[in-house]
């Protein structure tokens, strides 16, 4: 749709709805959160819903309630080990948006996305003046909602973030059944945090682009995904899964025109192109944790999958998803366990340099699917949409893939960014718009049926 504006109309913190007790005044980071540099992932969900003005006053009492289990959130960071608990709060900020809700999704502008948060990923203040969530409520003309929320990746991954909404939202639905509880000593204890470690810096993220990226989103609907497993099948993987088909499927097909396009520079000479994906480590290191509580931090680890470049018959879906599935398949407690010993430092520094090396054949898959995030209820319905990204990207989100699922569960939505003639040559692939469709936004039958669907668990 063409340009709209968003009103802030009251700017507050939110702070827990019961005082932080003296003995849990210190949080303890970590060591895998001593390594992510401070900066703020984002997720929208648009709510289809009439009466959004309404349910402010619900939003607000329920944050506070929840930041009381998750006080650590609504405190400061003091360094690179700890959590000052101090109840400082986090920003809460609501807002009008003067068109309706419909509108805007019917072209879901990527680009305007940024007016629904409440802060810029990458922040300007010092560490210790950081709040670890920030959330903007915005009220459609229509009466429908977007709750936009910011998380500190510093010391948050996609899953605690996830359990902090899930645990918002049941306290203002009411409905708290199969919730995990946040346990905020697990972490600390298998992975104590390492003294005199400095926090990585998080300005290169918002570098400017001087080979301008973009982003889009693609759509692999069940019938796509099913026809890609039967394409993928091989005897060393004869069941793979959603993810791995569609993160190798773009992988293959973006690296094909990136060399393609590059045909004679410094590109056309690199001999491998790797793949990463980020692997919850909770089931392997932090099995003492009881089953309904979460351990929360930054408990991922990156592992990589690699192509021969000169090698064609390396570029086969089969053989990408057989490389991707071994990658995955390699981090297990034995692989864990080398995260806790002396050379944790050293082993955790060359776990990432792969992927702050030579971006241009280097893929960055952050997956999100079956964490639940399209069930969060505040007690009106599901969200019709799900946004995972909240500006422009920069070039050094490059060849950065975001994978959620579609609100049938079934399906998968791709995020992803390319240099703008990468993506143009990508877009003109045959081949590859016969699994996956580009998307721009939704017409008036997604937007009711949305409301009635429910994920379905692989």
């Amino acid at each position: 749709m063409g340009c709209f504006e968003v009103y802030i109309d009251s700017r507050e913190a939110i702070k827990p709805s019961t005082p932080t007790p003296n003995d849990k005044k210190t949080y303890k980071l970590c060591f895998m959160d001593q390594f992510m540099p401070p900066y703020y992932p984002a997720v929208i969900y648009f709510y289809q819903i009439t009466d959004g003005a309404t349910k402010l006053p619900q939003l607000k009492e329920s944050l506070s309630q929840a930041l009381t289990t998750f006080y650590p959130f609504a405190g400061r960071i003091k360094d690179n080990t700890a959590i000052d608990c101090n109840d400082e709060g986090i920003p809460y900020f609501e807002a009008r948006v003067d068109c309706c809700m419909r509108e805007f999704l019917k072209e879901a502008d990527l680009q305007m996305l940024q007016h629904f948060l409440p802060c810029k990923k990458v922040p300007t203040e010092l560490m210790t003046e950081l709040h670890q969530i920030a959330i903007q409520v915005s009220v459609f003309t229509c009466g429908g909602l977007a709750i936009g929320a910011r998380f500190n990746h510093k010391v948050m991954d996609a899953a605690s973030a996830g359990c902090f909404m899930k645990h918002w939202a049941a306290n203002s639905s009411g409905c708290h059944d199969g919730l995990y509880y946040p346990d905020f000593t697990a972490a600390s204890k298998v992975f104590p945090p390492i003294e005199h470690i400095s926090s990585p810096r998080a300005e290169f993220l918002a570098c400017p682009s001087d080979n301008k990226c973009i982003l889009k989103r693609f759509t692999f609907d069940a019938a796509a995904i099913q026809a890609l497993k039967v394409k993928a099948r091989s005897k060393k993987v004869p069941n793979p899964t959603r993810v791995e088909v569609v993160s190798s499927f773009l992988w293959k097909h973006a690296i094909s025109k990136i060399t393609a396009l590059n045909h004679g520079s410094g590109v056309a000479h690199r001999k491998t192109s790797f793949l990463t994906h980020a692997v919850n480590i909770r089931k392997y290191s932090l099995s003492q944790v009881p089953k309904s509580f979460m351990a929360i931090g930054c408990l991922t680890l990156p592992t990589y999958a690699s192509l021969d470049l000169s090698n064609e018959n390396d570029q086969r879906l089969d053989v990408l998803v057989g490389r991707v599935h071994e990658a995955v398949a390699r981090v297990d407690e034995e692989y864990v366990k080398k995260f806790e010993g002396e050379e944790a430092t050293d082993r955790m520094w060359k776990s990432l340099e792969i992927a702050l090396y030579d971006r241009e054949t280097i893929f960055l898959c952050n997956c999100l699917c079956k964490l639940g995030i399209n069930e969060i209820d505040f007690g009106w319905g599901k969200p019709v949409w799900i946004s995972p990204w909240g500006e422009p990207p920069t070039l050094a989100e490059r060849n950065s893939l975001t994978l959620i699922d579609t609100n049938g569960g079934e399906g998968i939505e791709a995020w992803f960014v390319l240099q703008e003639h990468e993506m143009a040559a990508l877009e003109g692939d045959e081949e590859f718009l016969a699994y996956a469709t580009p998307s721009t936004g939704f017409n008036k039958r997604e937007l009711v049926d949305s409301k009635l669907r429910t994920p379905v668990v692989d």
